[in-house]
């Protein structure tokens, strides 16, 4: 047995007890050596449940989820809440499979060598990969709205239709934006979603409602201008987004520009966005963007 073991400076425990295993099976003595792989993964488990105990306390004692997390310190939350702490969880899991398969990628392309450096380097931190490996899902994404605009949300495993007005637009962004950023682990920017509104609003209050945004829409006791049903409608999309991000793991994390006078004119210029319009003007996007 002691002569199939062979052991080094820098030998760690974990490869000596590979050799222990390889030595067994050559000796014949089977049933030991399963006993002693059984053993070896009853302590393997037994340490890492040690190692999530400790982390669960670790955490609840951390003074923010930044300082808490221990291996994505880029948490995007203020404050801690069971939300974060269960995203927390699966991270090592996610990591250990994200660099196997990269590493497995990288055997195949460049050969073992090739493979090997680059987690020598990745555990040495001169590769930073962390908010990349802790998720199973891409990191952020910009996406185009233009597919939700004409088939709703159905190609991305929703339900909803495509707006027919304001109202429905908003609503329907919300979930659309829910529905993609449930698949990323960062955030998911709309940069058309200008465009979009200012076609909407459009709709139901004329072309040129930036002129006259003091003008009384809104028949109801609350005896809104045009104005206050813009505001009100990007309020609702904002708060109903971004209310869920306490729980950061759940990830409705959006961006939207709003996009300066100048830099609409030359890249929208001539583009089709939307049903039934070309050729958006760079004055009405810019009265929209002053209204809100």
């Amino acid at each position: 047995m002691l002569s199939r073991v062979s052991i080094s400076d820098g030998t760690n425990v974990e490869e000596i007890q590979n050799q222990v295993e390889v030595a067994l099976m050559a000796e014949h003595y089977y049933s030991v050596a399963k006993a002693y792989m059984l053993y070896r993964q009853k302590h393997l488990e037994d340490r890492e449940v040690r190692d999530k105990l400790k982390f669960l306390m670790d955490y609840c004692d951390a003074s923010n989820p930044a300082s808490g997390s221990k291996y994505d310190a880029n948490a995007n939350v203020e404050n801690k809440n069971i939300a974060t702490l269960i995203g927390e969880l699966p991270k090592s899991n996610f990591i250990r499979l994200n660099r196997r398969l990269l590493t497995d990628r990288l055997r195949d392309m460049y050969g073992k060598e090739a493979s090997d450096r680059y987690l020598e380097l990745l555990n040495h931190h001169f590769i930073y990969k962390k908010n990349d490996e802790t998720n199973l899902a891409n990191y952020c994404a910009s996406i185009t709205m233009y597919p939700w605009l004409i088939a709703g949300t159905t190609a991305v495993g929703g339900n909803s239709t495509a707006p027919t007005n304001l109202k429905s637009f908003c609503g329907g962004f919300i979930n659309m934006v829910f529905i993609v950023s449930s698949m990323l682990s960062g955030a998911c920017a709309t940069p058309e979603f200008l465009m979009y509104m200012n076609y909407f609003i459009g709709l139901e209050y004329g072309q040129d409602y930036y002129k006259h945004p003091d003008t009384l829409a809104d028949m109801s006791l609350k005896q809104r201008s045009i104005d206050k049903i813009i505001t009100d409608c990007f309020e609702q999309i904002v708060y109903s987004i971004n209310q869920p991000t306490g729980a950061r793991n759940f990830k409705q994390f959006s961006g939207m520009w709003l996009i300066m006078t100048s830099i609409i004119s030359i890249a929208f210029s001539s583009t089709l966005f939307s049903p039934t319009e070309a050729n958006p003007t760079g004055i009405r996007l810019a009265g929209c963007r002053s209204v809100l």
